[in-house]
Formats: C-alpha cells, sequence, structure tokens
C-alpha cells in the first residue's frame, strides 16, 4: 500500500490518531520541564565562562576557562573537596552497614516489627534544616543535653576533631533509615525457596548470604549507593545550620564553599565554575558505580 492510499485508510488514519494523541497531551508538560531543567543549565554553563559579579549587573567579561582554571589553584576549594569527601566516605559507609543490618534484623518479620519498622522512619519526615538545629541544642557545649549525660564538656561543634564526627553522626541518624526502607523491600522481594534449596545442599548461613542475598541486592545496593553519593555532594542544610562551615573550614563542604562565592562574595562566574566542577566529579564517580552497576547485571 502506497502512502497516498494509507493517507485515505480510515482505520490506517485512526491509528495513526491514537498514538499521536497521548504525545499531544504530554508535550505542553514535557516542553515546560524541558525549558526549566535546560534553561538554568545552559545559562550556568555560559555563565562559567564569563566574569560576572552582582556588584555590578549587567557587566559581562568572557574569560572563557578561566574560571575554572582558577578552581585547580583554589586551596579553599581542594579543602572543602576533601572535607566532603570524609564525609562521604563516613556517612555513606555507616548508613550502608547500619541499613543493611537493621534490614537483615527486621526481615524475619515476628510480633511487634511492623510498629519497630516504623519508628525507624520517622527520621525521614524531619527536614534537614529541623534536624539540625535540633542538633545544635543538643550538642550545645554549654547546656546541650549530650554533654550532661556524659559528664563532661565537649566542643562537637567547636573543635575541629569533633565538628565534622558531628555532622556525619546526624546525617547517620537521618538517612540511614532511608538505606534500610530499600534494602528491605530488596530483602523481601527474595523468595524463600532460594534459602531453602541452598539448605537442602548444604550451604551455610554465609554462603546463603554471599550467593543469594548479596547477589540479589547487588542492583538496589549500587542504586542506593549512587543516590546517596549525589545527596552528599550537594549537602548544604546541615553544615550550614549546625556549624555554618567551622570551625574555620573544617566542616566547609563543596556546596556550601559554593553558595558563599555566588551569595556572599557575589562572584556568579566564579560559582557556576564551581558547581560545574562539582557535577563533574560527581558523574566521575556515579559512572563508575554504573559501571559495576551494569556488570552485576550481566553476571545476574
Amino acid at each position: 500500500m502506497d502512502q497516498a492510499a494509507a493517507r485515505d485508510n480510515p482505520l490506517m488514519r485512526l491509528a495513526a490518531r491514537r498514538v499521536a494523541v497521548p504525545y499531544l497531551f504530554i508535550a505542553p508538560a514535557l516542553t515546560l520541564s524541558t525549558l526549566v531543567m535546560l534553561y538554568p543549565l545552559v545559562y550556568s554553563l555560559w555563565l562559567s565562562t564569563q566574569r560576572y559579579s552582582l556588584k555590578r549587573p549587567g557587566e559581562f567579561t568572557f574569560v572563557g576557562a578561566r574560571n575554572y582554571l582558577n578552581v585547580l589553584d583554589d586551596s579553599v576549594f581542594w579543602t572543602s573537596l576533601g572535607n566532603t569527601g570524609m564525609y562521604m566516605l563516613g556517612a555513606v559507609t555507616l548508613e550502608f552497614v547500619l541499613g543493611f543490618g537493621l534490614a537483615l534484623l527486621l526481615n524475619r518479620g515476628g510480633r511487634g516489627q511492623g510498629a519497630l519498622r516504623t519508628s525507624f522512619l520517622i527520621p525521614i519526615v524531619l527536614t534537614p534544616v529541623v534536624a539540625a538545629l535540633i542538633a545544635t541544642y543538643m550538642l550545645n557545649a554549654d547546656f546541650g543535653i549530650i554533654n550532661y549525660l556524659l559528664g563532661r564538656q565537649v566542643l562537637w561543634l567547636g573543635d575541629p576533631r569533633w565538628a565534622m564526627a558531628s555532622i556525619i553522626l546526624l546525617d547517620v541518624w537521618r538517612t540511614t533509615p532511608f538505606v534500610f526502607l530499600v534494602l528491605l523491600a530488596g530483602l523481601q522481594s527474595i523468595p524463600a525457596e532460594r534459602y531453602e534449596a541452598a539448605a537442602l545442599d548444604g550451604a551455610g548461613w554465609l554462603a546463603a548470604f554471599r550467593y543469594i542475598t548479596v547477589r540479589h541486592l547487588r542492583t538496589l545496593i549500587m542504586i542506593v549507593l549512587i543516590i546517596r553519593v549525589m545527596d552528599v555532594f550537594r549537602e548544604f542544610d546541615t553544615p550550614f545550620v549546625l556549624t555554618g562551615g567551622g570551625p574555620g573550614t573544617a566542616t566547609e563542604m563543596v556546596a556550601l564553599y559554593t553558595y558563599r562565592v555566588g551569595f556572599k562574595f557575589l562572584d556568579m562566574g566564579y560559582a557556576a565554575a564551581l558547581s560545574f566542577a562539582m557535577l563533574s566529579i560527581v558523574l566521575v564517580i556515579c559512572y563508575g558505580f554504573v559501571r559495576q552497576l551494569q556488570a552485576a547485571r550481566q553476571d545476574a
């Protein structure tokens, strides 16, 4: 059937209309979403090649890659990147270990475990700012309840040795329920017959954990790690409220430093370059996780 005959065929026109109508309905929302996401990204990329300060609105000077070269020579940026790496290593590791452990413990079911599971999800309800404000009072060196219970005065937020640990522990308390919830859902999707078959074959609990539990959850584990790594690099609320990046630069994160450059020093061009430098680092890390995820799927 040639194209002219196809256009004249009522059935063909009806089929084409049925295919096109859904796309027409979603086209306005899709167009708006694309513009909302694409325009700021393109504008920020263009801005990163300019010397532009909010002190002199409207004065743009093209500098090319100069802002990115300045990032490489910025000692404060590298300090904040090291702090972010320390924060990521400590927080994500503890959250994964505790979340996975709780998921394994509460996967067996039993009386009262429904209420227990629900209680573990309470920290997710609190916004980061509220959680940080509560922690600020609890960790206060003079009247905080933590020092009262310890019976000694510890400068949790004023000592560089304890400030980063305080932020990490707060994030662990707030985000471990997310890891627990995702991995618990994955554990409950594993058929019980696999464990029964492994027991009949004489496999111990360690072999069953390694070859059934971990193997089945590899995809979920990679997804959880990717999400948490992205969250860590854009972490702003907790260090801003809890320590303000101090004492000194002990808890200065990349996102917090970018905020200072853009909205305190008003250097928007350099702040945009810092943002894309951070984005590049996150993409490289996530690419490594995605490669591992693809390998896990091929071995499954």
